[in-house]
């Protein structure tokens, strides 16, 4: 599942894969 972090909160990387 891929989610965007920068939504919730600001990271390095754009987007973050979680298994």
């Amino acid at each position: 599942v891929v989610h965007f972090r920068s939504l919730d909160k600001p990271k390095e990387d754009d987007f973050c894969l979680e298994l």
